[in-house]
């Protein structure tokens, strides 16, 4: 009895591994001079005032990024970032793994 609770419970630990970081990408997302290890969720892109560089997002994952609009990562979006890609940001927007 004690061996079968012992698989089951191992069994249970696994699959919350997994499904933990389902939407986790791997590899990095490089956000002006900051880089994001293993990204998930919204991160957002403040462009800075006028007569600085604006930031560069590099998708350096193995998952799409989508880039919206504003901080929050709300509504349509409004680009794809595919892996291995990047582009400038124009506007205050947010960035979020497929």
């Amino acid at each position: 009895m004690k061996r079968v609770i012992a698989i089951m419970a191992a069994a249970v630990a696994a699959l919350g591994a997994v499904t933990g970081t389902a939407n986790a990408a791997t590899g990095t997302i490089m956000i002006g001079d900051k880089d994001y290890e293993n990204p998930s969720g919204c991160l957002k892109i403040e462009v800075p005032s006028h007569g600085q560089k604006r930031p560069f997002v590099y998708n350096n994952t193995d998952k799409d990024v989508l880039v919206y609009k504003g901080l929050e990562c709300e509504g349509k979006s409004v680009a794809t970032v595919k892996p291995r890609r990047g582009g400038e940001m124009r506007v205050d927007s947010s960035v979020k793994v497929e």
